[in-house]
């Protein structure tokens, strides 16, 4: 009863703003997504020093998953362990560690602040999955 009631509110205020729409924003939003096929897009390729900026720019966030990975298994694990009215359930399990995988991976890790900000949050989300 009380994720529907949560559910409902919160469908609720995101629906809201949908709602309160004047005819101005709409003629702004049409400006924004004009579909026309007259109009280019303008599309550029990158140069060559533009793509070697971009390589290993993956890494970080890999390396934040899995920090995220190895937290949600620690903490689905030691839960387990220790909490006696805790039963395994494999779907419990990949929820809690593939959620705290995606939130590391949300995380990059450039310095020992990104990993504790990865490991962390990652903590968190596992948490409350769990």
């Amino acid at each position: 009863m009380k994720k529907a009631i949560i559910a409902t509110f919160l469908s609720g205020a995101i629906s809201l703003p949908a709602f309160a729409a004047s005819s101005n924003d709409l003629a702004d939003a049409n400006l924004i997504f004009n579909m026309d096929n007259g109009q280019s897009m303008e599309l550029a390729m990158l140069s060559p020093e533009e793509m070697k900026q971009t390589e290993g720019a993956w890494i970080p966030n890999a390396i934040g998953g899995g920090i995220g990975f190895i937290t949600g298994n620690y903490t689905y694990l030691v839960n387990s362990a220790f909490d006696r009215n805790a039963t395994w359930s494999w779907s419990s399990y990949a929820r809690t560690v593939g959620t705290s995988t995606v939130v590391g991976a949300i995380n990059p890790v450039f310095s020992i602040r990104g990993a504790a900000t990865a490991a962390g949050s990652s903590f968190i989300s596992a948490w409350q999955f769990r």
